[in-house]
């Protein structure tokens, strides 16, 4: 080798050192690079309040832990109790918005993200992923639980895009995925989605599954003061209605008009609670089986509490339950409620019969009535939602909650 070749590849070698150092450097800087500050820290947490918060961290909270992080662009995530939210990337240009980058991964636990400009400026820089699902924005506040099986997102404001993570869908990129599998959320539509992993022998599968109202649609002149509260209802007789194992929220565009009375759906996203039917007003969950349900006999229940109302237009008036029971027979696999509805215009019987399914649900449809809900651990208590339609104009709406006689 003479000594021009050699002096040409110390050359390129001495350049190539030069590129990897500033690469690794370049890198180590992205890596290090400030998103955020904790603004808020309480009980049990990783971090501090002031403390700063760069990419590649990650914030865990234990069972009292919850943590508010302000980042760069003025983005807030609120990190709830027994979380663990890493920083994945968080790069922000103000005048270079199609530079933004945004990515998080929840890894387990709960969180409430509030965009900032380096997703409002560009929407398909940011993401938000969980060991199973992406979520992209359309500019929004949201509220997202996941854990290793599933996933679960209710949207306050804006709009989101959640898919699987698959072939069509890769936790490195950002943004929505263009996923065949991709389900749309926004505010006004009230739903949450659940993404839950659902394992088949050695193989698995996800399965999409939207809680929703689709018939939910408040009139435009419903005015706040059209809610009439009659003194001599007993709404509950606890004072908490998430305080056992059953419990139900309002969809959001109730909230104006219920006032103090409205119960919002975030809280029942953790782990702790499962999905099991809406209607046009209520969201019904209730913890999750531990013991099987019962495969022969029958129990009677007995009403332990209950809130229902009458929508009229743009009027929605409290109602009472009254005469209520209700039967589940576990060997013919049916159930029977029964209740008379009032208010001080209109009084109404509904009498059902229903299917109650392996899983312990209960199902009831007909034009005229809409009846759903679930049994709790070992059939211990039963969740149930009812929809009666009076005429075109009137139907009343309720929650109730059942234990054994």
């Amino acid at each position: 080798m003479n000594q021009g070749t050699f002096s040409a590849l110390g050359g390129s070698m001495l350049r190539m050192v030069i590129y990897v150092i500033a690469f690794t450097y370049s890198l180590s800087v992205v890596a290090n690079a400030e998103a955020g500050v904790v603004a808020f820290a309480l009980g049990e947490s990783s971090v501090s309040r002031g403390e700063t918060i760069f990419v590649g961290d990650v914030v865990e909270t234990g069972d009292n832990g919850h943590v508010h992080i302000r980042f760069v662009d003025g983005a807030l995530v609120s990190v709830r109790p027994n979380s663990k939210l890493r920083v994945d990337e968080y790069a922000y240009f103000p005048d270079r918005p199609d530079e933004n980058r945004v990515r998080f991964t929840l890894e387990a636990g709960t969180v409430r993200s509030v965009t900032g400009e380096a997703g409002r400026a560009n929407k398909d820089a940011y993401r938000m992923n969980t060991p199973i699902s992406a979520i992209g924005i359309r500019g929004t506040d949201y509220t997202v639980f996941s854990d290793a099986q599933k996933t679960r997102v209710f949207v306050q404001s804006g709009g989101v895009g959640i898919a699987p993570l698959d072939e069509e869908c890769s936790a490195e990129d950002v943004g929505v995925c263009q996923s065949s599998k991709l389900v749309e959320l926004f505010a006004g539509d009230s739903h949450v989605i659940e993404i839950s992993l659902l394992r088949q022998g050695s193989g698995t599968r996800q399965r999409q599954q939207i809680l929703g109202a689709p018939t939910v649609a408040l009139d435009s002149d419903f005015e706040l003061t059209t809610l009439k509260l009659d003194k001599s209802v007993e709404v509950s007789r606890k004072t908490d209605f998430g305080e056992d194992s059953i419990g139900w929220s309002h969809w959001s565009n109730y909230q104006q008009v219920l006032g103090d009375l409205f119960k919002p759906t975030a809280p029942f996203l953790a782990d702790d609670w499962r999905i099991v039917s809406a209607n046009s007003l209520f969201g019904l969950f209730i913890k999750p089986q531990t013991q099987e349900i019962p495969r022969e006999g029958s129990i009677d229940y007995s009403l332990d509490r209950y809130e229902a109302y009458l929508l009229n237009g743009s009027r929605i008036e409290q109602a009472s339950i009254q005469d209520a029971s209700l039967t589940v027979d576990f060997t013919t696999r049916e159930f029977q409620f029964e209740s008379q509805l009032s208010n001080a215009s209109i009084s109404e019987v509904l009498d059902v019969r229903g299917e109650l399914t392996p899983d312990g649900f209960l199902r009831a449809l007909s034009p005229d009535y809409k009846v759903n809900g679930g049994l709790t651990d070992g059939g211990a208590g039963a969740g149930l939602l009812f929809e009666k339609s009076i005429d075109a104009k009137n139907r009343f709406v309720g929650a109730s909650g059942w234990s054994q006689d």
